[in-house]
């Protein structure tokens, strides 16, 4: 029997505890000793060191920009960070005071989910690729940028080789020999299968983000920080003052918010993802339709590509290369619904807190209360953009399906007009092969598609009403906080405190 690519992709738990030990743990001394810890071996440490950037060198093919980067930026506002909920969680706070422990946890919580996603990453590794991080020279920089949803998977066609290790990764797991499949195109010559899935590829993946993604990402984040420097400044909470836990918790609370910065980055990117796969599922219906598919060969010149309904050659090519093409990048695709389904849950979660903030009355400053309250209005505007995307794949699953009980029916109609024309049986005979194949292609793609490994969110099937049941759980949670505000007459003093 055939192995699907998905049957060949796990998802490893101990890969991803191990990452995110390694990625909360703070840098360059305590991760890095946790690495020797778990890999008992100071050179598998040393490795791991440098490929997950826990103590980075310009060894392993580290370009100097990204090691500066690392240590004037990436581990100072680590353990800045860290400090700062190490602060607020061993002093005391004095009361109408400038620390908030709640605004340090919330700021914090959004690196850990950035974290937390970063964990998913590894947890998608190949046995291989997770192993290949502890041996020289295994690993290096180019291999991390290839494997990020930012760098390599955002702009796979300007990655040499990446869409040809996804290609060969796919054709391997699937058991299916593409390379020796051919089909007659539309021109009447001879294409190579493995050529086709190659080009449509290509074309549906070539595309880079849309600019206004980077605006997006800021407008958002300035959303958010806004929000927190507004409401500080206006109830008299100085930025810089003379106690120096204060400034470090200060510093280490904008710090966490501005790294929101990467979970916009990571919804959008999902979004990115999902349509590509949805243009790619268009590119090869529109090849099963006549006149067939006009498009640009990697090799160059242009080819039209015609998977003829009547061919039992053709129907099976279609079906063997389309497998390919929907499994290409599998790995990445699990990662991008599990990024949406953490960017939601925690978009709830934030809900969650708020309710508890009012209705228990919770000591707190407004900034916390009006910033958690923005960055669940950015996530969810976000996620419901990467929700609508899953949407709209898993939708065009149904169109195909659709449109293959059409072509269902238009075989069925053409074979009784033949029958009654007493048509040679050969014709019959073919048609009815092509028949079958097209009724067994359409229960493969209702119980692959539809049935067993739909695109899921939250676990739950991407359907239209899902962005509906999502934002109504959002909203419903706001209207319960605005109640427990109201109800529990919460009212703010001149510093912005809360206290009961």
């Amino acid at each position: 029997m055939r192995q699907n690519s998905s049957d060949a992709i796990e998802f490893s738990w101990k890969q991803f505890w191990v990452s995110l030990l390694y990625e909360n743990l703070p840098p360059v001394i305590f991760s890095p000793f946790a690495a020797l810890l778990v890999e008992r071996s100071f050179t598998r440490a040393w490795n791991v060191c440098q490929n997950r950037n826990l103590l980075i060198t310009p060894s392993h093919n580290n370009p100097l920009y990204f090691v500066l980067f690392s240590w004037l930026v990436t581990y100072p506002a680590s353990w800045l960070i860290t400090c700062g909920l190490l602060i607020v969680m061993t002093s005391d706070t004095a009361p109408g005071g400038a620390i908030d422990e709640l605004q340090m946890l919330f700021a914090y919580s959004l690196l850990f989910t950035r974290r937390l996603i970063i964990a998913v990453k590894y947890g998608y590794f190949s046995n291989d690729e997770y192993a290949s991080l502890a041996k020289p020279p295994g690993w290096d920089f180019e291999n991390n940028q290839r494997k990020l949803i930012a760098q390599g998977w955002s702009r796979p066609t300007e990655f040499k080789g990446l869409i040809s290790y996804e290609l060969e990764e796919t054709i391997g797991s699937q058991g299916v020999n593409l390379k020796a499949m051919q089909i007659e195109s539309g021109d009447g010559k001879s294409l190579g299968l493995f050529a086709v899935a190659r080009a449509i590829i290509h074309q549906a993946y070539a595309a880079p983000p849309p600019r206004w993604f980077n605006l997006l990402t800021f407008a958002s984040v300035l959303i958010i920080v806004g929000s927190l420097a507004y409401f500080r400044s206006i109830n008299g909470i100085p930025f810089w003052s003379d106690g120096w836990q204060q400034n470090i918790v200060t510093l280490a609370i904008f710090g966490g918010v501005i790294s929101s910065m990467g979970l916009m980055g990571f919804g959008l990117l999902c979004a990115h993802d999902f349509r590509r796969r949805v243009r790619a599922g268009e590119l090869f219906h529109q090849a099963l339709l006549p006149p067939g598919l006009e498009i640009s060969m990697p090799e160059g010149g242009v080819e039209r590509v015609f998977f003829d309904k009547h061919s039992p050659n053709c129907v099976n090519g279609w079906v063997q290369s389309r497998n390919v093409v929907r499994g290409f990048g599998e790995r990445f695709y699990r990662r991008v619904q599990s990024y949406t389904s953490i960017l939601i849950a925690y978009s709830v979660l934030c809900v969650g807190v708020l309710n508890f903030m009012m209705w228990t009355q919770v000591p707190h400053q407004s900034a916390t209360a009006v910033t958690i309250a923005a960055t669940v209005f950015v996530i969810s505007l976000i996620g419901s953009y990467a929700m609508y995307g899953a949407t709209r794949l898993q939708h065009s699953s149904y169109l195909q399906r659709a449109s293959l009980q059409r072509e269902l029916l238009l075989l069925e109609v053409e074979i009784g007009v033949l029958s009654q024309q007493d048509r040679s049986t050969d014709d019959l005979h073919r048609l009815g092969t092509a028949k079958t194949l097209l009724q067994q292609v359409d229960e493969n793609v209702n119980y692959e598609e539809l049935v067993f490994r739909p695109t899921s969110i939250l676990g739950y099937r991407a359907e239209s009403g899902l962005i509906g049941s999502v934002l109504g759980i959002v909203i419903t949670g706001g209207l319960l906080v605005l109640q427990g505000f109201a109800s529990m007459g919460i009212t703010y003093n001149a510093s912005g405190w809360f206290w009961p």
